[in-house]
């Protein structure tokens, strides 16, 4: 984490957005996760934090991903976003979060274990 931030901060960009899969499971706490604390107290915005009292995300979720559900239970939030601030993020919010038809009619599948991420 302290790589990204300071390849940002070497560029001198101002305005970043750094979205993907962290390997780190976000509604966890800095306890557990301890390379956390990098991006809380960097100043950016984690725009998929559920609000207050809100349900947790999952970005990994083996109870709605039929990938998932082929191995152990799991439900994580790996993937997320963040805002550099001066980036105003309107909405964030989960994608592919339901199975695709097969072209061919033949069944329902998930492109990948991991559910996508929408920000604008």
């Amino acid at each position: 984490m302290r790589f990204i931030l300071g390849k940002a901060q070497e560029a001198r960009c101002r305005s970043v957005i750094w979205a993907g899969d962290f390997n780190i499971d976000w509604n966890g706490s800095s306890a557990d996760w301890p390379e956390m604390e990098v991006m809380q107290h960097s100043g950016v915005t984690d725009v998929m934090q559920p609000k207050p009292g809100g349900l947790p995300l999952y970005t990994e979720d083996s109870e709605a991903n039929l990938l998932r559900q082929a191995r152990r239970h799991k439900q994580v939030r790996f993937d997320t976003a963040f805002c550099s601030p001066g980036i105003e993020c309107v909405s964030a919010r989960l994608i592919w979060t339901e199975p695709f038809q097969f072209a061919d009619g033949s069944g329902l599948w998930h492109p990948s274990d991991h559910a996508g991420i929408e920000i604008r």
